[in-house]
């Protein structure tokens, strides 16, 4: 790695993965980093500091805040008094990145088409890294790669509303639906941490025509969607088609690929185009939608036989759930609830689908979802469940088809991200079924 920050002092404000990954990549660049976190101080190899030792020494070069740090922060505020430069860590990949970047955000399906687009990349031939929010921070991938690879970053609301310094060269947004209201406060400030993406992205975008998403006329946008057949991208019986040097061009059968529901055509739809976007058509391509995995916990299911299990511990918002929902056949037991994130779910209880026989309810929004459901009248499907392992319990007994576990909601209540909470779920359900 080049000395990007030779000789310059960094604060990090975060100690998870984010943060760690930062304070790596400012040493490697010939930088002091210096840890900070409101509650964590187990031992680190970094130098670390609380706010009482920051507000008595606050000369840093600049600093990088990791995705959990909110503005309101009173470390961040004090840094931004002293007017030191506050970077994410999305931010510190860019600098160090010397390769093209693809960039998705989204409420729903951001993790999927990133892994997919690095996936049909790399059977194209082109060596493609998925990174970001999906699992690796985009600063430790950046200085491995070369002029020739690619970045596929996943993009958060959080670290987008943080970044000043982030952008892509080609970038999506999958869809914008209500979350994180907790967060951002409002829908119009969420769509806007979303649309800073597009905004800032340097050569074109990919986009959702079914939605209402930021569009911008000044650089190369590739439109898809599933009702429509005039843009680049689109469905025709049964297939997926493109539209490449003038003439149209059948891709794949919709039924050739390994994950099914409209929500990841529309997301094989999204890579496909990010793709064409970057190198023009491959051939390669329509082989890599057909090998495409579906990530984890992501409606996967676990069991073979009846009642199917399904671990959707990645669904954090109610627009996840009801994809979900739409995926499976059959009568299901729904268990859903976590950290409460301010998202109501009155109107989907009051049309809850027939097929959702039960609703058992977990974690600390289950209080307020049964108030909820009491306000639709719903709430005779409804249960709450001490813990995970009452509610797989409670939702194998209920005689349904299938037991659906799509939270609706974020993990934080009692776990670090979905993957732990999904890997709980995992565990239960092999303790118990048979």
């Amino acid at each position: 790695m080049s000395e990007l920050f030779r000789n310059k002092r960094v604060l990090v404000l975060g100690k998870g993965v984010s943060g760690i990954a930062a304070a790596k990549a400012v040493e490697q660049g010939g930088g002091d980093a210096v840890l900070y976190d409101d509650y964590d101080f187990t031992p680190s190899s970094y130098t670390q500091i609380g706010y009482l030792a920051l507000s008595v020494d606050c000369e840093y070069d600049f600093a990088v805040v990791s995705p959990s740090i909110e503005e309101s922060n009173p470390a961040v505020k004090l840094l931004r008094s002293k007017g030191i430069p506050v970077l994410s860590e999305p931010d510190l990949g860019y600098l160090l990145c010397p390769s093209p970047i693809i960039a998705v955000t989204g409420t729903n399906g951001k993790t999927t088409v990133v892994s997919m687009t690095a996936h049909l990349l790399q059977t194209a031939g082109i060596k493609g890294v998925a990174c970001g929010n999906i699992g690796v921070p985009f600063c430790e991938v950046a200085p491995t790669l070369g002029k020739n690879d690619v970045a596929v970053v996943e993009m958060s609301s959080y670290q987008l509303e943080q970044s000043t310094r982030f952008q892509a060269d080609y970038s999506a947004v999958t869809n914008v639906k209500v979350d994180h209201l907790a967060r951002h406060g409002s829908m119009q400030a969420y769509f806007d941490c979303k649309a800073r993406l597009t905004q800032s992205t340097k050569r074109g975008y990919a986009l959702n025509l079914d939605e209402r998403l930021p569009v911008r006329g000044d650089i190369e946008c590739y439109g898809y969607s599933l009702r429509r057949q005039d843009c680049f991208c689109f469905v025709n019986d049964g297939a997926i088609f493109i539209r490449d040097k003038g003439s149209v061009r059948k891709v794949i059968d919709s039924g050739d690929l390994p994950v099914g529901g409209d929500h990841n055509l529309l997301d094989a739809m999204c890579a496909l185009s990010l793709c064409c976007l970057y190198s023009g058509y491959d051939t390669r391509f329509a082989e890599g939608l057909a090998t495409y995995r579906a990530e984890p916990m992501r409606c996967q299911r676990i069991t073979d036989t009846k009642p199917y299990v399904f671990n959707d511990s990645k669904a954090t918002n109610l627009a996840a759930t009801i994809s979900a929902l739409n995926t499976i056949k059959g009568t299901v037991a729904l268990i859903m609830g976590g950290y409460d994130k301010g998202e109501s779910f009155v109107d989907f209880f009051a049309s809850l689908p027939g097929f959702v026989s039960d609703v058992v309810l977990i974690g600390a929004s289950a209080e307020r979802l049964y108030s909820e459901a009491e306000q639709a009248q719903a709430q005779d499907k409804f249960v709450i469940a001490l813990d995970m392992e009452a509610a797989v319990r409670i939702a194998l007994s209920s005689g349904a088809d299938n037991v659906l576990f799509s939270p609706a909601s974020s993990s934080f209540d009692h776990y670090s991200g979905y993957l732990e909470r999904g890997k709980a779920f995992e565990r239960i359900v092999a303790k118990l079924y048979s």
